[in-house]
């Protein structure tokens, strides 16, 4: 009877790590370099992590340049250069991704200090957009 109850803990383990929501990922890959992991498809979108050399993660795709790729890192999310890419040779197989800063930032970074900002950055890629300064920056925004 302990054996069974077992068995069936067990399939019900496994089932509910079926279950759960994974990205479609296009293939594993790892850092060349030491990398910034960013919440958007530009060097000037905020830091979400620093991966050291040889960080292993899952790429989920590509911009349609092929220059930034859209990546999973454990339970992080967010974008890195493709130059620092090992397998660069696998992106150009790797699926376009598309980026709108609000559904993106919905789904992945709603707890990070940084989310209400998301309101300055809704017009990226639009011609004329110019990136918010970055936080405790003196800058300000030019119109």
């Amino acid at each position: 009877r302990l054996r069974m109850v077992s068995r069936r803990i067990n399939a019900l383990f496994i089932a509910l790590l079926l279950a759960l929501p994974l990205p479609a990922i296009a293939h594993l890959d790892s850092t060349r370099d030491a990398v910034n992991l960013r919440a958007g498809p530009d060097s000037a979108f905020p830091l979400v992590s620093w991966l050291p050399a040889r960080t292993e993660l899952s790429v989920v795709g590509c911009t349609e340049d092929r220059k930034w790729c859209d990546v999973v890192v454990g339970r992080r999310r967010g974008f890195v250069y493709a130059s620092h890419l090992n397998q660069r040779f696998a992106l150009r197989n790797a699926p376009v991704v598309t980026f709108n800063v609000k559904d993106y930032w919905d789904a992945h970074y709603t707890r990070q200090a940084w989310f209400p900002t998301y309101v300055n950055w809704v017009d990226f890629g639009k011609p004329g957009f110019v990136p918010p300064p970055p936080p405790g920056s003196r800058l300000t925004r030019r119109p």
